[in-house]
């Protein structure tokens, strides 16, 4: 889901510079790398640093570490956090993010 995504972006002209992507799967890293100049890491914390927005697509059984992972860079940059996990409610990720994040929650 986050290669569709990626790609949505990059078709409506989004500069692939200001994109960055982490997945623990180096494969999975290659296709995203092979679609365009994207700054990629294994590491979540690594890609949301100096976001402005970040998108968790993660199966839901893994969004507590990722957002855990990523809490201090959300606090950091104030970023705007949208999650397309289904059955993951804003209450729980603000107890990994804290309760001032700004979440959003959505199905593509």
């Amino acid at each position: 889901m986050a290669a569709s995504i990626i790609g949505g972006l990059l078709e409506s002209g989004h500069p692939a510079e200001r994109i960055s992507a982490a997945d623990p799967f180096a494969e999975s890293l290659e296709r995203i790398r092979a679609m365009a100049p994207i700054a990629v890491s294994d590491d979540n914390a690594t890609a949301a640093r100096g976001a402005d927005v970040v998108i968790l697509a993660v199966k839901p059984q893994v969004m507590a570490e990722a957002a855990q992972s990523i809490a201090p860079a959300v606090r950091e940059n104030a970023s705007v956090v949208i999650s397309i996990a289904a059955g993951i409610t804003i209450a729980s990720m603000q107890a990994r993010l804290g309760p001032d994040a700004a979440i959003v929650r959505c199905m593509p």
